[in-house]
């Protein structure tokens, strides 16, 4: 005996292409008025830039540098961002454009203050000397930074240090901090043992390990950077308190590379 199932077709469901046409038009249309609506809350005055206040400028001028960061925020972000809003301000990018057009500013710290006011704190560099190339001279802060062009000071009223380089370039590195470092003990431990100002450094390309410096009272001494300076300092007041003592006036020079043999001469003689 045999009978016969009958087993149905699948039943397909039917199409809705407008359904999903709909769906996806009601998406994007979702997302262009959010979109939309976010970038006009961003846009609205209220939050535009209005007030700039700034703190800790000792040489640089205020309103220069409102004028600068005026400039920095115009424009757009994107093509639709307005620079100048509150919210969509950068700080990172306005910190370094500022560092850059201002090489004087050694530190910077921006912070917004809600809903229109920008609050800028900065620390300007200070003044250690004048650093002369072949070229030309630019004024330099205690870490051998360069942060403006300086004429070629020829007095003693402020420290020089002069180089075999071929040109300075301002609002970059001219002197390594390590060589500054040993250029900033070597004025102070010559000064202490000495009794004499340093006046100026001589550095050269050619002897890269040598530092030469200058005394107020007119004679010079030939550091080499590689030396025990505890040493070589306790060699030179020896030689200062023992040998040259009341005759500075007529010292050229003293020459203190070569550990405890030392070399010094008198104007228009040798010893």
């Amino acid at each position: 005996m045999s009978r016969i199932i009958y087993t149905p077709r699948d039943i397909k469901p039917t199409k809705r292409p407008w359904f999903k046409a709909f769906f996806v038009i009601g998406a994007a249309v979702s997302v262009i008025l959010f979109f939309g609506g976010g970038v006009y809350v961003l846009e609205l005055p209220y939050w535009r830039i209005k007030n700039i206040e700034i703190s800790g400028l000792e040489a640089l001028g205020d309103e220069e540098i409102k004028s600068k960061v005026y400039q920095a925020l115009d424009g757009k972000y994107l093509f639709f961002l307005s620079r100048d809003s509150i919210l969509t301000l950068r700080t990172n990018f306005l910190t370094e454009k500022l560092k850059k057009e201002f090489p004087k500013i050694e530190k910077i710290t921006i912070t917004k203050s809600f809903p229109d006011t920008l609050k800028i704190d900065l620390a300007e560099r200070k003044l250690f000397g004048i650093f002369c190339s072949v070229s030309n001279c630019a004024y330099i802060d205690n870490t051998g930074f360069a942060y403006e062009s300086s004429p070629s000071s020829s007095g003693s009223l402020i420290l020089k240090i002069v180089s075999d380089q071929e040109e300075t370039k301002v609002g970059v590195q001219s002197l390594e901090p390590s060589l500054m470092e040993q250029v900033i003990f070597l004025g102070k431990e010559t000064e202490k043992v000495a009794g004499a100002k340093v006046i100026a450094y001589e550095l050269s390309l050619r002897f890269p390990r040598e530092i030469h410096i200058t005394t107020s009272e007119g004679f010079k001494i030939y550091f080499n950077r590689a030396d025990d300076f505890t040493n070589v300092f306790k060699v030179l007041r020896t030689v200062l308190n023992e040998e040259i003592k009341d005759r500075r006036a007529n010292l050229d020079y003293i020459d203190l590379r070569f550990g405890n043999k030392v070399f010094y001469k008198w104007q228009g003689g040798t010893k």
